[in-house]
């Protein structure tokens, strides 16, 4: 029990404990004074550091932003290179391909001169020996492995560059006497049915004894020339 009466109880005792030490932190004004000192240093330090950190911040930021913007310049350097490579690739393909065309097309048409030269020299040779190289023959449609293509025992040759008949018709006038005949025998024109114009065809005069040549009659001499070409013609055909 106190002097007040009332009895005290432990938290009271811890309570002016409590108090007396406070009391004594602060016995001296120039305590005070250097507590709030200190104390408002302390929080000066405290908000430097926290300017100090969003300073570090803002420089962390502006830095990546730089090298973001960096890199970008980098890669787009990058892809220039690369495009420009690529273009300069495909120009040097497209120049390479156009100069094969180009040596090729070359090469062709050497080729093509080459071979119709090649064609001429091979018919620059007559395979039947009737007077007629092969590339005339083809022209005129008569056979080089035959001299005589219609069979009427006058050369390609002869028909052609001599008497001017046709080498694929043995008859050329069509009067019933064989080019070979009216040229070798009788003596008449192969290109005409009437050769002395009379009115009466080569064949009709010859079969009725008359000249196919003048109309008249015959002669002798005339005969005697017919006969002989004639055996000429056995001959031949032997």
């Amino acid at each position: 029990m106190g002097e007040s009466g009332k009895d005290f109880l432990p938290e009271d005792i811890f309570a002016e404990t409590e108090i007396d030490n406070q009391t004594s932190m602060f016995s001296r004004p120039q305590d005070e004074i250097l507590a709030k000192k200190f104390g408002n240093e302390s929080q000066i330090d405290g908000e430097a550091d926290i300017s100090k950190k969003n300073g570090y911040n803002l420089e962390t930021s502006q830095e990546v932003k730089q090298k973001s913007k960096a890199s970008k310049k980098i890669l787009l350097v990058l892809l220039f290179v690369f495009i420009a490579c690529f273009a300069f690739l495909f120009v040097k393909f497209l120049a390479n391909t156009s100069l094969k065309n180009k040596d090729k097309n070359v090469s062709d048409d050497q080729q093509k001169q080459e071979q119709p030269a090649k064609k001429d020299e091979n018919l620059l040779v007559d395979t039947d020996l009737d007077g007629l190289f092969d590339i005339e023959e083809r022209e005129y449609g008569t056979d080089i492995r035959s001299n005589d293509t219609d069979g009427d025992n006058l050369s390609d040759y002869e028909e052609i560059r001599m008497y001017k008949t046709n080498p694929l018709n043995p008859d050329t006038d069509g009067d019933g006497l064989s080019d070979y005949d009216e040229v070798i025998i009788y003596k008449t024109n192969p290109l005409s049915s009437d050769t002395d114009g009379d009115g009466h065809r080569d064949l009709d005069e010859i079969n009725n004894g008359y000249s196919p040549i003048d109309g008249g009659k015959m002669m002798d001499e005339y005969i005697k020339s017919i006969e002989e070409a004639k055996k000429n013609k056995e001959g031949l055909n032997k």
